[in-house]
Order: structure tokens, then sequence, then C-alpha cells
């Protein structure tokens, strides 16, 4: 007891920390954005005063050059700071982002899968960082300059100039037109290659019943945030990079500025210099300000997606899981094997529902397999995700060796337990050992995982690999079947050393033949472990497991005593 109070302390206090360090980005992020305008407005207004005395006097060159030397420094600070500025947002957006998935209940997590979600997700993230570090500084700083020349422009020449300006900035708005359409799709090109993080999110939403059935969501969510923080580096990088590159070129052309500066003064005249200067600075600045504008406005539905997913409570389907349902992180830390999975009198309702399903259910397993069979509807997937804390209870409990399963129980069950789900989760691109391991409690080994794949029927794919020059385990999971990834999903439960073998629907996608090797294999873990297999073809069930019919009123049954562990 007081190792479990000490464990859970210890993850209270971790939890505690990630909190503090997430909001400490947030302040740190929201800190930066106030200087980083700052910097913008003093860029362009310190360049605005250098081309100003650059062309207003003979006598100025040396302050053109300093105000144009100034103009760089400032322009170099602000990339650099704006480089900051965007790995802190995407950072905190991703951490964000793990914490809802967290906090969410599976089946809401699971019920869009085919929505990509998780991609739009990673281009949301990305543009919503980009917009708070580059284009809301940018908008406000142009607004600034744009402003004073403006301000220049009514004191010196009238407001019949400021008509004048506007009819030019439409035009050359139109001008710029194809420019700015060329410039968005090559940042929708830069999207497109997060899909690395797009894939493990992917995995985090839509993989959280096997993920978290066997402990390995945290592990997963660490991972993201590990790919999450490249990308912010990358990015950081790119920009500071961009910033070291384009000073250099900025100090030769203030010093190429400063040369001939007292000709073009002559040329001109004071005043023509200032038309000049005037125009140029306000109308550049003016196209900047619209296209900030119009970033800001553009990404209002994808900060939408992004705001909807961390602030939505996990919709309808189910109210959010309790803290005491926390994935652990896929460790065996010793506990005491899982010997006996109990539910008594197990209800569960999802919110908008008017009856419960399953209602009043007990069964006890505590050797061999048991099967969960009935109609559809009658909630067999609902009590499967029940029994290892994925779906709320509103009634009754679930024991483990005799105990009442909470806090660390869940965990040490999760640690303990591997889960087949109905549709069992597939990255394409990743290969066959890729997907056996993910969602498993240990790492691979590769001469088992080969005999695991002869044993669910999978020897036949070694022509085709073969012919790839690589091993079975090495096959894109994308180049499979659905009946052949589902064997794939299957031969988890032979790789992996578990206490506790849940599975949902063996026989779907399978022909005929692959429903009587289920059943063999079926047969055989009920042998060495725990096998709870919810079915809805009851040919594939083994005639040693006990069935308990959630259609029927008695919905009690005990294993035979026939079936004993080895």
């Amino acid at each position: 007891m007081a190792a479990a109070k000490a464990q859970r302390s210890s993850k209270v206090r971790c939890f505690e920390r990630r909190e503090v360090h997430r909001q400490r980005l947030v302040v740190r992020a929201r800190l930066l954005l106030l200087p980083t305008v700052l910097l913008e407005l003093g860029a362009r207004l310190t360049l605005f005063g250098s081309l100003f005395a650059l062309f207003s006097s003979v006598d100025a060159v040396r302050h053109a050059a300093l105000l144009a030397a100034l103009a760089s420094v400032a322009a170099f600070i602000r990339t650099w700071w704006r480089g900051t500025l965007l790995g802190l947002h995407i950072d905190a957006l991703y951490d964000r982002v793990i914490r809802a998935v967290a906090a969410k209940p599976t089946a809401a997590l699971t019920s869009n899968r085919e929505h990509g979600q998780a991609a739009a997700l990673v281009d949301a993230i990305y543009e919503v960082a980009t917009l708070n570090a580059v284009s809301v500084p940018d908008f406000f700083g142009c607004l600034g300059a744009v402003g004073v020349v403006l301000v220049v422009v009514a004191l010196r020449f009238g407001v019949v100039w400021l008509g004048v300006g506007a009819l030019v900035a439409v035009a050359l708005l139109v001008a710029f037109a194809p420019a700015r359409r060329a410039a968005q799709r090559a940042r929708e090109r830069g999207w497109r290659s997060h899909m690395r993080t797009a894939k493990l999110l992917d995995t985090l939403i839509f993989g959280s019943a096997e993920l978290r059935a066997s402990g390995r969501a945290t592990a997963m969510g660490r991972k993201l945030a590990a790919e999450g923080n490249i990308v912010a580096t990358a990015e950081r990088s790119g920009v500071r990079l961009g910033a070291i590159t384009a000073v250099i070129p900025a100090v030769l052309a203030a010093a190429l500025l400063a040369l001939p500066s007292s000709w073009l003064g002559e040329l001109f005249g004071s005043r023509s210099g200032e038309v000049a200067v005037l125009a140029g600075v306000g109308l550049s600045y003016g196209l900047t300000l619209v296209s900030a504008a119009e970033a800001i406005t553009r990404s209002a539905p994808v900060r939408a997606t992004l705001n909807g997913f961390i602030g939505e409570d996990g919709g309808p389907d189910v109210a959010p899981m309790g803290t005491q349902r926390a994935d652990s992180n896929g460790s065996d830390d010793g506990a005491e094997p899982i010997t006996n999975l109990e539910l008594a009198a197990v209800s569960v309702r999802y919110e908008g529902a008017t009856t419960d399903t399953p209602q009043g259910l007990s069964f006890s397993l505590d050797r061999g397999g048991l099967a969960l069979v009935g109609p559809n509807g009658a909630g067999k997937t609902t009590a499967l995700l029940a029994a290892i804390g994925l779906v709320p209870i509103r009634a009754g409990s679930v024991r483990l060796n005799g105990s009442e399963a909470v806090g660390p129980s869940w965990e040490r069950l999760r640690r303990r337990a591997i889960l087949i789900a109905q549709r069992p989760h597939v990255v394409p691109d990743e290969d066959v050992a890729w997907h056996v391991g993910l969602f498993g409690t240990a790492p691979v080994d590769g001469d088992k995982l080969a005999k695991a794949l002869d044993r669910v029927g999978l020897a036949g794919l070694r022509s085709r690999a073969e012919a790839q020059q690589r091993s079975v385990s090495a096959l894109p999971m994308g180049e499979l079947s659905g009946g052949e990834q589902r064997r794939v999903a299957l031969a988890r439960a032979l790789v992996h050393e578990v206490d506790l073998v849940l599975v949902d629907e063996p026989e779907a996608g399978l022909d005929h033949d692959g429903r009587l090797l289920v059943g063999k294999l079926l047969h055989e873990l009920a042998q060495v472990r725990l096998v709870l297999v919810v079915a809805h073809d009851t040919a594939v069930v083994p005639p040693s497991f006990a069935r308990v019919d959630l259609g029927a009123k008695e919905q009690e049954r005990k294993v035979p005593e026939a079936v004993e562990l080895i």
C-alpha cells in the first residue's frame, strides 16, 4: 500500500511539473509577442528614417549610413526573436494537443478515424504557431509604420497625396496577387513535410484503445512530443539561419546606398527624394500589412480546428475518464500477475442514452477463456473496454485478483494486458514489426516474431517478401490485405508476455479458413493466459471457453473447471 501511494505521489508530482512547464511555455510565448512587435516596428521605422535622410540632404550621408546599419541590426534581432517565438509556440501547442488526447475518452477519440483529423491538427499547429510568431508581429509592426508614413504624408504634402497613394496601392495589390498565391502554395508544401508528426498523432488518437490497453499511450505521447520538439527546433534553426544569411547582404546594401547618396540627392532634390521615399516605404509596408491581415483571416478555420480539439470535452459519446485511470509508461515493475478478472453488476450508459449497455453485467475469469456473445448493440465491445478501464462505469465494479480496480490497479492491468481491437490501427507505410511492437509491452524479438507470423497463417507472405528482398516482418502494412492486417494484430498476442488477452470480434475480415485458425489460436492462448473475447460469430469461439450471452437474462457464467493454466 505504501509503495502504491509513493508511486501515485511520484506521478502526481510529475504531472504537476509538466503542467508548470507547459504554463511557462505559454507565458513565455505571450511575453515575447510584445517585444517582437516593437522590434518589427523599430526595424521598419529605422529603415524608413535611413532612406528619408539619404534623399533629403547631401550632408546626411553619415546619418543615412548609420540608420541603415541600425535597420539591418534591428531586422536581424527581429528575425532571431521570431524564430524563438515560433519554436515556443510549436512546443506549447503540441503539449496542449497531447494533454487533450490524454483527457478524452477512447470512444470520442476513435469515432472520427476516417476524417483525417490528425493531419488537420498538425497543419493547424504549424499554421497557428507561424501566425503567432510571424503574421501577428508583421501586422502590428506594419500598422504602426504605415501610420507614421500616412501622418508624414498628410502633414508635408496634403490629403490629395494620400488618395494617389491609395490608388497606386490597389494597383500593386492586383499586380502582386499571383505572387501571393504562389507563396501560399509554397507554405502548403511546407506543411506537408510534417507527415511524421501527423502519423504519430494519428496513432495516438485512433490507436488509443490499443495503446491504453497495453499502457503505451504515455510513451507514444512522449515520442510525439519529441518529434514536435524536433519540428520546433528545425523551424527555429531555419529562421535563425535565414537571419544570419540576410544580415550580410543587408549591411552591404546599406554601405552601397551610402556611397552614391550625394549624387542621388542632387539628382532628385530634397522634395522629390521625400516623395520617392514616402511612396516606396508606405506602399511596401502597406502590402506587408495586407498580407499579414490575409494570413490572420485565412487562419480562422485551422485555429477553430485546433482550439476545438483542445477545448472540447470529448463529445456526447461518453463522459471523460477520471485521472485515476491514467496511462502507465508501459514498463513492467514486477507487480503481481493477474490471475482473476471479475465484473460485478457493471452498467455503462453513454451520454444521451436512456438505457445501459451493458446492464448489470457480471462474470468471473480466473482461468482459460471467456467469450462475450449477443446481438448487435448489446454492449459487448463496451463491456470489453470497461473491463480494462477505458470507458467509465455507471454502476458496479471491476475486480483484479479479488480487489477493486482503482488507480494503480488499472495501470498494472494495462501493463499486463494486450487488446486486439475490431479495427486494428494501421499506419500504411510502417512495417509489420513496427505494428507488432508498437502496442506491446516489450521490444520484439525477431525470431519470436517470425514464428508468430507463421502461426497466424502469414507464412505465405514469404514469397512476396523475398521478391522485395526483405523479411515478412519488414513488409509495409499498406501492402497487406485487411485480413492479413488482422492476422498481424493477432500475432501481438503470441509475441508479448502478458497475463490477459482481449480480442474484439477476431473473425472480422477473415475467411472460413482464417476463422478456423483463429479459433485454434484462441484455444492455445487460453492454455497459458486469460483470454476475454467478443464474438459475433460463435463458430470462432473454442468449445472450452465459457460464454456470457449479453442478450440473456442470466449473464453470469463460470469458466469450465476442466481448463487449467499451464
